[in-house]
């Protein structure tokens, strides 16, 4: 289920809900150059295991307005909107890569609203030392550190060929797009 929410100063945040709708609801953090719309790769899981996966996009992501956020935690703001507008009480956080940040931040700011955290391969912060990382890889974080939004426009070229035609399918092009 698509869900548009308002900023107080108008700005859309874009969530996507999958899974059981009364079932224990769990906050989604997507990684770096990636959307709402992965969550979607999770809605089996969710449904087999009674969950409902809470997934907004961040500022500039998707099919949310941009926003600038100085410090990772100043993403809670947006977290807590979207918490009070599902009107859900407690919640899991799960982080994906570079989501990790986002939902360790809502965990250290909003605890009493926190059950669990669940990290996955999360990513730490783009001044940690690369050495050993692939070229594209390194050029990847320097790149999304200046240009968040770079990634997902990136990727997209990895699904659709220059006359609209789609070149890779699956989980990757709805992830990506």
């Amino acid at each position: 289920m698509a869900v548009e929410l308002r900023r107080a100063d108008g700005g859309v945040i874009a969530v996507e809900v999958v899974g059981e709708p009364d079932a224990t609801p769990v906050l989604f953090c997507h990684g770096l150059a990636d959307s709402r719309l992965s969550a979607h790769s999770f809605a089996g899981a969710a449904h087999e295991l009674g969950l409902r996966l809470i997934a907004p996009d961040r500022p500039g992501i998707g099919g949310t307005d941009a926003r600038r956020l100085n410090r990772v935690v100043d993403w809670v703001s947006e977290a807590t909107l979207v918490l009070d507008a599902l009107d859900v009480g407690s919640v899991a956080l799960l982080g994906v890569s570079g989501g990790g940040a986002f939902a360790a931040a809502c965990a250290a700011e909003m605890p009493h609203r926190v059950r669990s955290l669940l990290l996955i391969s999360p990513l730490g912060p783009p001044t940690w030392p690369t050495r050993g990382m692939a070229a594209g890889q390194r050029l990847s974080l320097q790149v999304a550190s200046h240009a968040p939004a770079f990634g997902g426009w990136f990727l997209g070229g990895w699904c659709f060929s220059p006359r609209g035609g789609r070149r890779l399918g699956g989980v990757f092009g709805r992830m990506v797009l």
